[in-house]
């Protein structure tokens, strides 16, 4: 991958060469193997290469055509991008590298903008079309490489990262009070949208059009639901036929001039994109693994190793320390351009990586296309029904009887608080009250009321969900959650928080099983082969079944996740305590200081078997929201934070 940026003046001033200069610096890390900036008239493009493909020089960035006409940025992979050549070739076209970015700008002077429907891979790019004085931006179907924008008076800005745009000096740093009330409750920023304000995100699936008529954005590709219907395929034509497209997915994958290695966290998806990786080459392939010091509940090392040992890879483990969190923070913060409540293990486990090779296959994908969360959700849906069809003054009966069922701890306490839960009418309204970190009635408490006197708008994160869920309202349960996690969770969380912490460490992190062929394939499969009889991934396990272990197959998932309530019980509660103090709380002037040290107690009043799983992270995003301000906000200049927590929690 790289980092790309530009800017367009719709005035027709030229474009300072220092304010390009200054976005492109601030993005080393994700392009160390060389940089690029081209101005000419109206316009700057700016780019830093981390070398993948044809890592001589005649793949340096920006690339132009022969003719000067076309000039492009590229982010990212196309992983058929040989075929696409060879179709090229064949109108005609000769080629001065054997990149991928140059088959992207030949296929554009072609075909047109649309030539982004050809792509598989995952990538953003900027096209600077000289005969039509206009950009051309896309970004790649499931949103695996990211993209920002804005549009400040006459000039339009774009980078592969907020800090880029924020180092233009174009942009005022004011946060965006819709996306922190959505953060409050899902720990990241809903697309489009990002926590500054006026800055967007350009949606995955998407080519934008930038000329002197502004701004124009068409969709070329959706997310797929409910293809099942009406087919009649056999399950053992199904598995077979999706045998093939995993393969075929992590073949596109691992196209590389330069070492390629995978994430091997012991479970189903990483395990079997490292068993077709394998699989497809003589060479053992390099796999890494990790754990955090308490994190016995995460440990899947023992199944990470069967996989090793079977398929013969050079395997590596580290333990993240707690003195790891505690240096790390600050800078995994800075890097992921926006507060988050996740992101820790992929920093670590990038870093491991990044030592070894520039590139790493991950198996993110796999829980999204066949039903690998909510099992919990699944499994209430009958008792919800019941309890919905018999007369109120049983319901309580009915209750007591379920807190006696052997449900996990986190569900016990959903059933210990609410009733409200099984009223709830559908899988997805019962997924964000579950799921929420803040529900959207309490929120009104968080803000302090000089802040809630500056804001013109209301907002409504529930809402915001209700919108995705009125798309998919009439399908089946399996593909509403589904679908609602790719727009949401994994597009804005997941997947953004791969691509900003592997780039952190100069490495390219990619997900074969996010492969738009694999995804619309997975549409296609009926949700109950999905999930059977309490059995997550039912058809995905059957299909890897001879790939694998049986015991990396059959084993309970447990999640590749740091054991943050530990830590933040213990190494950073005072960390924790500084941050949120009501002095640092009135300093910031956005929230309530006596609710949320109201909730800052509570959480260090309650006992951890005892928690929803999410309630750590009331406190959490808090925490991790002042600590991004203090980085992002109180700094003149946008930088790598040469302080430690220490230094930036006092």
């Amino acid at each position: 991958m790289c980092g790309i940026a530009g800017i367009y003046n719709f005035d027709k001033r030229s474009v300072e060469s220092y304010v390009i200069h200054r976005m492109n610096n601030v993005m080393v890390h994700r392009g160390p193997d060389g940089q690029g900036e081209h101005l000419e008239e109206n316009i700057g493009l700016a780019n830093r290469r981390l070398a993948i493909i044809d890592p001589t020089t005649a793949g340096n960035q920006p690339m132009a055509t022969a003719d000067g006409t076309l000039w492009i940025t590229f982010n990212g992979e196309i992983f058929n991008f040989e075929k696409l050549k060879k179709d090229l070739i064949g109108r005609g076209y000769h080629f001065r590298s054997h990149t991928d970015t140059e088959v992207v700008l030949n296929g554009y002077r072609e075909y047109g903008h649309m030539f982004v429907k050809k792509l598989i891979g995952q990538f953003a790019f900027c096209i600077w079309d000289r005969r039509q004085s206009r950009f051309i931006l896309a970004r790649d179907q499931l949103g695996v490489n990211p993209l920002y924008w804005t549009r400040i008076g006459n000039a339009f800005i774009f980078a592969s990262e907020l800090k880029a745009i924020l180092a233009s000096g174009l942009v005022k740093k004011e946060i965006n009070p819709e996306a922190l009330h959505h953060y409050l409750s899902i720990f990241s920023i809903p697309s489009p949208m990002t926590i500054i304000k006026g800055v967007n995100s350009l949606l995955p699936g998407r080519v934008m059009t930038v000329d002197k008529g502004g701004v124009r954005i068409e969709k070329y590709w959706e997310l797929p639901v409910g293809l099942w219907q009406n087919k009649n395929i056999s399950e053992g034509e199904e598995i077979e036929e999706l045998k093939s497209q995993l393969v075929s997915a992590v073949s596109y994958a691992k196209v590389s001039d330069v070492p390629v290695g995978a994430y091997l966290s012991g479970g189903v998806d990483s395990s079997t994109v490292v068993a077709l990786l394998s699989m497809s080459q003589t060479k053992p392939v390099r796999t890494y693994s990790l754990w955090s010091e308490g994190g016995e509940a995460y440990d899947e090392r023992k199944y990470a190793s069967l996989v090793a040992k079977r398929y013969g890879t050079v395997h590596t483990e580290f333990t993240v320390s707690q003195s790891d969190l505690i240096s790390s923070l600050p800078e995994i913060i800075y890097y992921f351009d926006q507060p988050t409540g996740g992101s820790l293990e992929t920093y670590f486990i990038s870093r491991l990586a990044a030592k070894d090779v520039k590139v790493a296959l991950s198996g993110l994908g796999g829980d999204e296309l066949f039903a690998g969360y909510h099992s919990e959700l699944y499994n209430t849906k009958s008792i919800g029904d019941i309890y919905n069809h018999i007369p109120p003054a049983l319901r309580s009966l009915l209750f007591l009887l379920m807190k006696r069922i052997a449900f996990r701890s986190d569900w016990k306490k959903v059933l210990s608080v609410s009733q409200d839960f099984f009223n709830l009418p559908t899988l997805v309204r019962r997924s964000l009250y579950l799921y929420f970190a803040y529900q959207e009635e309490e929120k009104k408490n968080l803000y302090s009321k000089s802040y809630l006197s500056l804001q013109k708008g209301s907002y409504s994160t529930q809402s915001y969900f209700e919108g995705l869920y009125q798309k998919i309202k009439g399908w089946h349960p399996v593909d509403q959650l589904n679908y609602i996690d790719l727009k949401s969770y994994t597009r804005d969380d997941l997947l953004l928080g791969m691509n900003m912490m592997s780039m952190a460490n100069s490495l390219e992190a990619r997900v074969p099983l996010l492969d738009p062929r694999l995804v619309e394939f997975s549409a296609r499969i009926h949700p109950s082969r999905k999930y059977r009889d309490g059995i997550s991934k039912y058809i995905l396990k059957k299909a890897v079944a001879d790939w694998l272990p049986k015991e990396v197959v059959n084993h309970k998932k447990t999640g590749f996740a740091i054991p943050r309530v530990i830590y933040m019980k213990g190494i950073l509660k005072p960390y924790i305590k500084s941050v949120l103090s009501p002095e640092s709380l009135k300093n910031r002037g956005i929230f309530n200081d006596k609710y949320i040290t109201e909730v800052v107690n509570k959480f260090y009043g309650s006992k951890q078997g005892k928690m929803l799983w999410s309630e750590h992270l009331r406190v959490w995003i808090l925490f991790v929201f002042e600590l991004w301000c203090r980085i992002y906000l109180d700094n003149t200049k946008i930088a790598k934070p040469a302080v430690t927590l220490d230094d930036l929690a006092i």
